[in-house]
């Protein structure tokens, strides 16, 4: 039996803790807001036509090798026209990848891609599998014929409720946890196609109902019918997690026994295969360590544009401490009743004035039914959630009182909105100090807050932080002091020589929010500036860095930063500086970025939740600072990727988190 961790659930029954009446909820917000994108770099320099590696898309649990090339795969990803990819030198300006490929002519424009997204990991997985020369092909037929492959597919695979069933083998999985696998023409035998099939593993035979057809690039999407040859992988025994709230194999539901039969035994939640989280319940957490090793690597080769001996071998995984009741927020969504009591299932519909549901989705009315939960996998409907395998069991506990609640006023809501579940400490004491130094902290029950305007508490490692219930910081604590300690031991930098004084270390924590990082690395640096926008967060961080102050800790101070000059009067040494940054999911925007490389300091640590904008950021700073160091003509090197790889803030689901170091020549 596997070893796999969890919340213990011995302390006292959690507490659901307000101190206000019911607080209005948030509007649901299904999706994250439409961003332009930041475009993908494009390289002038050229590049040996590679052989595109087969491992780059195979989820064994072998160790991940060196990156290899992938420039074939990078130029077919780019408009027509664009600079073939190379390694690292002189660039044109930022430029967007192709998303108009297969749309023959008068398609309309597309609707631009969420930065690193699935549409834009996908474009590198349509030419890996189909071939660069076979999507090069299309493309003409596309360009010079008008052929509308789009349509092509429907005619041959239809769409909807009448798409096809067919039985088609995974041959690989996508960034986002999806199987993959190739469809071919009957009339050509070619390969015309690759195929999303969620919940499956490489290597399955699986029967799957084709419904969607990408118009942009070649990509189609299917609903899982029934696995026919199940990969190994899922056959394990179950795995019985101490304080679950899955239960014991005695005490299994009838539902998850039936989602176990489907999926196997290693799955702990009932909703697997209908909610659209935690994709790697079936696999063992030694092989999703694995294939999060393999993203950010597939990342830094198809994002960054870099040559691949400038990036180096993509570190092993930094595991997650427990796999299961980690998380310490949860954001139900629920929709408000239609005006007439029906519904029309939640489907996908025509958008636009007067505008009728499309034949994608048929709409059928029937009563409505309040549901509380997350998004079905590739339907713009809300699942019924009663608990979360991956929340922590404070968070179920008032998941259960909190449904309770909406659904006795469901008929007073006008929109939808979101529940806000927080595990947090109980509210500090007035006059409460922090422990001395090898003094141990109280043991407290965690309470469950759901104001968002009230404070939550949260101990990471001897750090202590509170903030508004409703801003951001890091739902997975069990990680955080692992993750904090690699940061702290990448800050170091070069051993100083015996002998020589030491000099002064400088940090700057950018995006830094209530303060976790430039607090917890305080013992690290003489010298730390916080830089946040949000003036609230700024607040926070203050108040944080003032309760955590003490001996043998640098000097923290934070600020509220200017977009346009987002370092402001920070004058400290940039050869002495470590700028460490934590982006939203779209990364940088060119402004920052700019400011970063003109600060110019000696180590910059990227953290993100997002490898593919996080490559692609890494890729245009490597770049941009070799062509200033050559400018510069003093013979230093400019910005180098010292390492590299991912934290799994996320287990049990395709999320990886970013961990990137690099230095330049002081």
């Amino acid at each position: 039996m596997e070893p796999v961790k969890r919340a213990l659930s011995g302390s006292p029954p959690p507490v659901v803790a307000r101190t206000s009446p019911r607080p209005p909820l948030k509007k649901a917000k299904l999706d994250d807001e439409p961003t332009a994108p930041l475009p993908l770099p494009t390289t002038t320099a050229p590049a040996p036509a590679p052989t595109v590696e087969s491992s780059s898309i195979a989820t064994t649990n072998e160790a991940v090798p060196e990156v290899a090339s992938t420039a074939a795969v990078v130029d077919a990803a780019k408009p027509a026209g664009a600079a073939k990819g190379g390694g690292g030198k002189a660039r044109q300006p930022r430029q967007q990848p192709d998303n108009t490929r297969g749309r023959g002519k008068g398609r309309g424009k597309p609707k631009p891609h969420k930065p690193g997204g699935a549409e834009e990991t996908g474009q590198f997985d349509v030419v890996e599998l189909l071939g660069k020369e076979r999507v090069e092909e299309m493309d003409k037929a596309a360009q010079d014929d008008g052929k509308d492959w789009r349509l092509e597919a429907e005619k041959e695979w239809g769409k909807a409720q009448d798409g096809k069933d067919v039985e088609v083998r995974v041959v690989g999985m996508s960034a986002h946890g999806d199987g993959l696998a190739i469809l071919s023409s009957a009339s050509t035998s070619l390969p015309t196609r690759i195929l999303t099939i969620p919940f499956t593993l490489p290597n399955e035979l699986a029967l799957v109902h084709i419904h969607r057809h990408e118009p942009d690039y070649y990509m189609s999407h299917a609903d899982l019918v029934r696995i026919v040859e199940p990969s190994p992988d899922r056959q394990r025994p179950a795995i019985e997690i101490e304080g679950s709230a899955a239960p014991a194999a005695e005490d299994v539901s009838p539902e998850l026994a039936a989602v176990r039969a489907k999926f196997g035994e290693r799955v702990q939640c009932k909703y697997f295969g209908v909610c659209s989280g935690c994709q790697y319940q079936p696999l063992s957490y030694e092989h999703q360590l694995t294939l999060k090793q393999s993203v950010v690597r597939k990342a830094f080769a198809n994002f960054s544009l870099l040559d691949p001996s400038l990036i180096p071998a993509v570190g092993p995984t930094l595991p997650s401490p427990l796999q299961y009741g980690y998380r310490t927020k949860l954001t139900p969504h629920f929709q408000a009743p239609p005006a007439n009591g029906k519904s029309t299932g939640g489907g996908r519909r025509g958008k636009g004035k007067g505008k009728q549901p499309e034949a994608e989705e048929q709409v059928e009315e029937r009563d409505w039914e309040v549901t509380i939960g997350f998004e079905e996998k590739g339907r713009k409907r809300i699942i019924d959630i009663e608990e979360c395998v991956i929340a922590t069991q404070v968070i179920n506990t008032a998941l259960v009182s909190e449904r309770a609640a909406v659904k006795a006023n469901i008929a007073s809501y006008k929109r939808g909105a979101t529940i806000l579940l927080r595990d947090s400490l109980p509210p500090r004491s007035e006059g409460t100090t922090r422990p001395a130094p090898g003094e141990p902290f109280p043991s407290e029950s965690h309470v469950c807050i759901t104001d968002h305007h009230a404070t939550v508490r949260e101990q990471v490692g001897t750090v202590e932080f509170e903030q508004m219930a409703g801003s951001f910081f890091q739902n997975n604590n069990s990680i955080l002091p692992s993750l904090l300690a690699y940061i702290a031991n990448a800050a170091k930098g070069p051993v100083v020589p015996t002998g020589v004084e030491a000099q002064k270390r400088y940090l700057i924590d950018a995006y830094c929010g209530s303060g976790l990082f430039a607090i917890s690395l305080a013992d690290q640096f003489d010298v730390i500036e916080g830089v946040e926008i949000d003036k609230a967060s700024v607040k926070w961080a203050k108040l944080n860095a003032e309760y955590n102050k003490g001996e043998g800790r640098g000097v923290v101070g934070f600020r509220a930063g200017n977009a346009e000059d987002i370092f402001g009067t920070i004058e400290f040494p940039p050869a002495q500086t470590t700028i460490l940054i934590d982006p939203p999911r779209k990364g940088c925007d060119s402004l920052f970025l700019s400011q970063l490389l003109a600060f110019n300091p000696s180590t910059i640590i990227y953290v993100s939740c997002n490898v593919h904008t996080q490559a692609r950021d890494i890729g245009w700073i490597v770049t941009e600072s070799a062509k200033k160091a050559a400018e510069a003509g003093d013979g230093k090197k400019g910005f180098w990727i010292e390492s590299v790889r991912a934290a799994d803030l996320f287990a049990n689901t395709h999320h990886a988190e970013g961990v990137a170091v690099l230095r330049r020549e002081v």
